[in-house]
């Protein structure tokens, strides 16, 4: 994580923590994360499409609040990087994309020589190649949620559920 926030100028302690802060609402059930979320992310709720209200998608935004609300992490750019690292907005910032490309590289095998590729492409600053390579399904290990989350950064007209 440290050294994917580098090649995205963030602060590598900023970037730790959200690595180790991002998936904190993974003890919730589905139904609570979605209780969760109804009484904190109002707008975002109503707007997203019941394909959408999963986990993978949710433990983003609730991990942020949980984060806030539990642990009192205040950092504004910290909060929105969790809570974006699902790409369920258009806009997400630049330590959503780290988190959410870290987690989507580390979790490839490390035997495919194509996930070696893309690390490598990454990490030289062509993280536009690696998103486009994604997208194009060039790699087969990807879960199709992983896929559209990262067609949302390299497509922002894809839609906005914020």
């Amino acid at each position: 994580m440290v050294i994917v926030a580098g090649k995205y100028g963030l602060d590598p302690s900023e970037a730790k923590l959200a690595g180790k802060l991002h998936l904190i609402a993974r003890q919730l059930r589905e139904r609570e994360m979605i209780a969760y979320l109804n009484s904190r992310e109002i707008r975002l709720m109503s707007r997203l499409p019941d394909e959408y209200k999963r986990t993978s998608y949710l433990t983003g935004p609730a991990s942020a609040w949980l984060a806030l609300e539990e642990l009192d992490q205040r950092i504004d750019s910290l909060f929105r990087g969790i809570r974006e690292h699902t790409l369920l907005f258009k806009k997400a910032n630049a330590l959503a994309q780290c988190l959410f490309i870290s987690t989507v590289l580390i979790r490839m095998p490390n035997e495919d020589p194509r996930a070696a590729v893309l690390m490598r492409e990454f990490l030289a600053g062509r993280g536009y190649k690696v998103l486009k390579a994604l997208n194009k399904r060039e790699i087969d290990t990807l879960e199709k949620t992983d896929i559209r989350r990262i067609a949302r950064i390299s497509n922002p007209d894809m839609g906005d559920a914020s």
